[in-house]
């Protein structure tokens, strides 16, 4: 099995050059993101409560998941609702 000196097997290099990204399931933990999901959030929390109070947002979702709130948050902008 042959490693390139990146430490990326050739079909991953390939699969990055041609995608420009590479997904490895199980990389990191749920524990080893936790910083960045907690900076992620705080951003979130302060630009949705900004776009509320501009009458921008009509919900923060603050109960959504990390793993959907942006994209939810987002598109309440974008559809004005």
């Amino acid at each position: 099995m042959e490693v390139l000196n990146h430490g990326l097997m050739p079909d991953q290099h390939a699969r990055f050059l041609q995608d420009g990204h590479l997904v490895i399931e199980g990389l990191l933990s749920p524990h080893d993101l936790e910083p960045f999901t907690g900076e992620v959030t705080a951003v979130i929390n302060q630009e949705a409560r900004k776009a509320r109070k501009q009458g921008r947002l009509p919900d923060i979702f603050e109960g959504q998941p990390f793993e959907t709130r942006l994209a939810r948050v987002m598109n309440a902008m974008e559809d004005g609702s």
